[in-house]
This record gives structure tokens, C-alpha cells and sequence, in this order.
């Protein structure tokens, strides 16, 4: 299944917090990122935080994939027919490949051109032969443009950006044989998932806003603390799926001891509930990274947070070249943990 639905791709998003696109680098800290948000990601996190990007960075082709623990669990049984009733409330989910194409950042603004699919399929409940299933497949592209500006001598940062995405796939609830899921997955004839959601294929354009701020506080020792805010806007899909409008809110600190850089931060995230969260919504995140490359990125950067569950990631810049893996979970709409592993490369200048 997997293999075969990769071009319409997918995600479901209930119960988990729902995003236009996601860094490794956040979800190595636990996705608290608000005030950090430095990086070209900055856009997709809190514009306000271009204030913090100190170089020029020109990112292209930055691609990354991610597959959650159980869709590798189902892969490897020997008997898959009688081992499906035990993934009840387990969700197959693969983010097939998410592509910055191309992106530039300074400390005045930043655009970013993006395409990225999603595959999230849900196992409900299992009666009989049956099994019924959210689901959720999309594949989408888009780009984002925004600038920031300081203000009370530099300690106020504030940002503002635009995006628009255009998506066409599905949504919808599902009852399909045990054979059919079995044979979309292993033997890729996904005909009959494809007819179950024919009714609900949608593709759309949607586009919105986001602004942000960050404040800075004086700084303590070698701490240099700040507050960030950001409101992420709404997009809809129609029958392709919707991102709700997000408030968040951040703290972090960043230092610098014994040529080490370290970051330290912590988010209250979806502040309206507008997304229902499963999970929790606090997030804490600490990187540590060492020596500074004139992109801004380093040579290398361990990370580790905590989102409800434990969180780590590490970045490799060599030469040109910026490796990135994340290992995460989250909280699905049955109230289970979904462990997922990300593994990204770019080219960064």
C-alpha cells in the first residue's frame, strides 16, 4: 500500500497537531520552537523569528521522509491476516517525501516553494472480515513569503507572512475487507480503498496569513532569554482536509559555554484548542551545537526534548550537504503513542 499511494500520499491529523510543513529540527526538541524559529523554517513556525536568522541562508532541495514504528511492525509479520486484529487503533502513517525546493532567509524576510505528501491510515476497529479505518491521502504544493521588522531597539520582533498551498486528495471514513487492506499493502492493488474514498477526493487552493513576535528579555549571565507568540492561519481544503487557525506561545534561551552553542526551550502550543489535541500541549526542547558554520547552521547538533513523550534528533553539515534525523511520537486520535522516525537531507548556502 504504501509504494502505490505515495503519489496520492496522506495524513490524518485528528487528535495530533496539524502543521503545513514540520522541521527535523523542532521535532528533535520536542517541537518546541516558537521562540526559536531561527533557520529556515523560520516561516512555517513564527515569521517574527527572521529577526534571529544572522546570515543569508539559501536552501535547496531539502528533502525528508518519515515512517511511524507500526507500519514497519505490519511489514515484518509472517502471517499479516491473522496478526491485523492486534493493530486496531494503530495508524499505518508515512510522510513519503516533503520537499523545500527552494528557500532563502535573512534577518528582513524569507520565501519558501514547498511540495510534500502524506499517507495516514487508521485502523478503528476490526469486526468480522471488515476493518474501518480513517483515512486520509494528499499530495500538495505551495510557498510562503514574509518579512519582520524590529521595533524599542531591537528588543521587539514582530513578523508577518502569507502562504498558499494548493491539495488535492481525500478524507474520509472507510470499511474495507481485511484482504483488500492486506493486498493494497503488500501487493500494491489499492483499487479498493481508492473506490471507498472516490466520493470525498477534493483538490483545492487555500491561502491565509501568519504573524508573529518575539520579545526579548535582558540578558542573565551568558543567557539571552525571549518570549515568542505566533498565530499560524487557517487553511481548508475542503474534502482534502483542513488546518485549523493555531495561537502558540514559546520561551527560550540560548548560551554559549566552552564553544558549545545550547538552546533551551519551552511551548505551550494551540493555545484556542482549535485542534482537539490528543496529547499534550506542553513541549520542551534543548540543542546543543557545535561550531558554528557561516550559514548559521553547525558542524554537528545533538538534540533531545520532550512532547509527552521522549524526543531526539542530530544534524551533519558536510560541506554543502545538511544531514538530519528526528525520532518523535505522537498522539493519536485512539489516545495511543505513534513513534515515528524522520531522516532528512538538504543542500544549504
Amino acid at each position: 500500500m504504501l509504494g502505490a499511494l505515495c503519489g496520492t500520499a496522506a495524513s490524518v491529523q485528528a487528535g495530533e497537531y496539524a502543521a503545513l510543513r514540520e522541521s527535523l529540527r523542532a521535532r528533535g526538541m520536542g517541537g518546541a520552537f516558537t521562540a526559536v524559529a531561527n533557520d529556515e523554517y523560520a516561516l512555517f513556525y513564527n515569521p517574527a523569528g527572521l529577526r534571529s536568522v544572522y546570515y543569508n541562508i539559501f536552501t535547496f532541495f531539502n528533502a525528508a521522509s518519515t515512517l511511524n514504528q507500526t507500519t514497519t511492525d505490519f511489514g515484518n509479520e509472517a502471517n499479516a491476516s491473522s496478526a491485523l486484529s492486534s493493530y486496531s487503533g494503530k495508524k499505518m502513517y508515512l510522510e513519503p517525501l516533503d520537499i523545500g525546493l527552494l528557500s532563502f532567509v535573512n534577518s528582513r524576510f524569507g520565501w519558501s516553494l514547498f511540495g510534500n505528501s502524506l499517507l495516514d491510515f487508521q485502523i478503528n476497529s476490526i469486526s468480522g472480515s471488515n476493518v474501518d479505518a480513517t483515512f486520509q491521502a494528499y499530495g500538495q504544493f505551495g510557498g510562503v513569503l514574509g518579512g519582520a521588522w524590529s521595533f524599542f531597539d531591537h528588543q521587539l520582533d514582530v513578523g508577518i507572512s502569507g502562504k498558499v498551498a494548493y491539495r488535492t486528495g481525500a478524507k474520509s471514513t472507510v470499511t474495507v475487507t481485511e484482504q483488500d487492506f492486506i493486498d493494497a499493502y503488500f501487493s500494491g492493488n489499492t483499487s479498493a480503498l481508492e473506490n471507498s474514498i472516490k466520493t470525498s477526493y477534493d483538490n483545492k487552493t487555500a491561502f491565509s496569513a501568519d504573524v508573529g513576535m518575539v520579545y526579548h528579555l535582558d540578558s542573565f549571565y551568558t543567557l539571552a532569554p525571549k518570549l515568542g507568540l505566533s498565530y499560524l492561519g487557517g487553511l481548508d481544503f475542503g474534502g482534502a482536509g483542513k488546518i485549523p487557525g493555531t495561537l502558540n506561545l514559546g520561551a527560550s534561551t540560548e548560551s554559549e559555554f566552552s564553544g558549545i552553542d545550547i538552546i533551551m526551550a519551552a511551548d505551550y502550543v494551540d493555545v484556542l484548542d482549535a485542534q482537539k489535541l490528543k496529547g499534550g500541549k506542553f513541549r520542551f526542547g534543548m540543542e546543543l551545537g557545535v561550531e558554528k558554520l557561516n550559514n548559521g547552521h553547525h558542524v554537528a547538533s545533538f538534540r533531545i526534548g520532550h512532547n509527552g513523550y521522549l524526543t531526539n534528533g542530530i544534524s551533519l553539515n558536510l560541506w554543502k550537504l545538511k544531514i538530519d534525523y528526528a525520532q518523535y511520537s505522537q498522539t493519536i486520535s485512539s489516545g495511543l503513542e505513534d513513534q515515528r522516525k524522520s531522516l532528512g537531507m538538504s543542500l544549504v548556502f
